[in-house]
């Protein structure tokens, strides 16, 4: 059988490989679900202040329209 480098054969440089491409997958994946988790913790943390500023910009949007419209009349 024909010995490639460090003396390894083509089937057994071919199993390293892949399993090298399956170790950088899953280590990509974990970072990837660690970004998921910081972006779901941070919005339970965050959620209350989201909804409150939605809301004043709900009233300042719906308050400024109406002050318009009387403008118009």
């Amino acid at each position: 059988m024909e010995k490639g480098y460090f003396g390894l054969t083509n089937l057994q440089m071919n199993t390293l490989a892949h399993l090298e491409n399956w170790y950088f997958c899953i280590a990509e994946m974990k970072v990837y679900l660690k970004g998921v988790n910081d972006i779901v913790h941070n919005f339970k943390e965050h959620y209350v202040t989201c909804i409150a500023l939605f809301v004043v910009f709900d009233l300042f949007t719906s308050t400024l329209h109406s002050l318009t419209m009387h403008v118009n009349d």
